[in-house]
């Protein structure tokens, strides 16, 4: 009978752990995966998350509230779960409104270092996906793969604007899509989303999760062409949260993009 390989020395899975990171903030993350000496190192980045739902170091669900990991750890990676700044323990000292994507690459990159990943992949999930490209964009050299797994495009200024969610496209028609959430200003953030009766108690809604309302809607620091490193795209046909058509933009944008399209339950992400 094969022995699975011990993890790493050093390595403590399933423990929440912090670093503070060369902006002031206090970073958390925990381990999951074999992690064995030899394995490669992954980098889990999680999308909006409210607190009701499971901790956001979690990274792709890879924990529930008990911290207590479930069907990973034969999984040969050191995976990396990190809660991005504004969620769980990880800190902001600055207005969530004033946070941009470098700023959030800065504390993804302290924790890698702390772990001594010096080349990793990255797997992100809905509003992780801007990070991860934005973490690949800062470092080429160390970032081997991604997988974006229905991931947001970003709304700023100049990129597409569709008219409803996922729109047919013919084929060579321009790829257009929608923005699911709902955004400061509206209507639905006004009487919900920064209502203190409805999401802030019902949902708990953490201050990384309007970080992320605001930051979506600004520049981003990368030309997707610009990243050479391969991605693997995951998208859910009937996904009525994130547009499937960002995951086609997202595709037909980067280089090295393989797209899978999968069924998915209305209503819900496929990741």
């Amino acid at each position: 009978m094969k022995v699975a390989p011990e993890a790493e020395p050093g390595i403590e899975k399933g423990k929440i752990l912090s670093v503070t990171s060369p902006s002031g903030r206090v970073i958390e993350y925990q381990f999951a995966g074999r992690c064995a000496p030899d394995d490669p190192w992954l980098l889990a980045l999680h999308g909006q998350v409210p607190k009701i739902m499971y901790p956001a170091s979690a990274g792709i669900r890879l924990a529930r509230k008990d911290t207590k990991l479930s069907g990973t750890d034969a999984l040969p990676f050191k995976i990396v779960g990190v809660a991005r700044p504004g969620y769980d323990g990880s800190t902001l000292n600055k207005s969530y409104k004033e946070m941009a994507y470098e700023d959030q690459v800065v504390d993804i990159l302290a924790v890698m270092d702390r772990v001594g990943a010096g080349k990793f992949a990255m797997a992100a999930t809905s509003s992780g996906g801007t990070v991860a490209l934005s973490v690949a964009h800062k470092v080429p050299d160390r970032v081997t793969a991604i997988q974006l797994d229905c991931c947001d495009a970003s709304y700023a200024p100049g990129f597409p604007k569709g008219k409803k969610m996922n729109e047919p496209l013919e084929d060579g028609a321009p790829i257009t899509y929608v923005d699911g959430a709902s955004r400061p200003g509206s209507c639905m953030f006004n009487c919900c989303c920064n209502n203190p009766c409805c999401c802030f108690c019902v949902c708990l809604i953490p201050k990384g999760f309007l970080m992320d309302l605001y930051i979506e809607t600004g520049p981003v620091p990368y030309k997707l062409e610009d990243i050479k490193c391969p991605v693997q795209i995951i998208s859910g046909t009937a996904d009525d949260q994130v547009d499937p058509n960002c995951s086609k933009f997202h595709a037909s944008k980067l280089p090295n993009a393989t797209f899978h399209s999968q069924l998915v339950i209305k209503g819900s992400y496929l990741c």
